[in-house]
């Protein structure tokens, strides 16, 4: 089947040294209105180990990974809740550790396929949604806030952002 609609992900282009670990946030470049949503995520395991990959979202388990073909640097991730969960831009998806093995950077190293589970989201009527990855290059002094999720919160929240080096953060809401 096709779609116009598109959850579009991204990550931010890093440098990174052999034997550096490198935390990768994939987030949302758009609103989007999901009830679930499935893809591999490519890297290529010439230039990486995976150290870790997790979730933000309510409900996300190992259970939503699949490492049958890890070695090949495919990850199966599958999600889905009982309710349509509201995902706004800058929401962070995935949260993806690598140890590099060599020097380089993100740019072409990073995908989303349809090898292991097909790249594709469900909104609340169950019309599927293309899923897309971007790698975006951005100023080397940008610091990127990132919306909360979720949102609207009750108790608590998680508040996304990206430094362009390690530094003391204060938030103040």
């Amino acid at each position: 089947s096709r779609s116009v609609e598109n959850m579009e992900l991204a990550v931010a282009d890093q440098k990174f040294t052999s034997g550096q670990s490198i935390e990768v946030p994939v987030y949302l470049t758009n609103n989007v209105d999901v009830a679930g949503f499935q893809f591999t995520f490519n890297f290529d395991p010439q230039m990486f180990s995976l150290e870790a990959i997790n979730s933000p979202l309510a409900g996300v388990t190992d259970n939503n990974f699949g490492f049958t073909k890890l070695s090949e640097g495919m990850i199966a991730v599958s999600y889905n809740q009982a309710q349509v969960i509201e995902l706004n831009e800058g929401a962070n998806v995935l949260v993806v550790t690598l140890k590099a093995r060599m020097d380089g950077s993100l740019s072409n190293m990073l995908t989303i396929g349809s090898d292991i589970a097909r790249a594709e989201a469900y909104d609340g009527d169950f019309n599927v949604m293309n899923v897309s990855l971007n790698v975006v290059n951005r100023g080397l002094n940008e610091v990127v806030l990132h919306q909360n999720t979720p949102n609207p919160f009750k108790s608590t929240t998680t508040i996304g952002f990206e430094l362009p080096q390690p530094s003391d953060v204060v938030i103040t809401v």
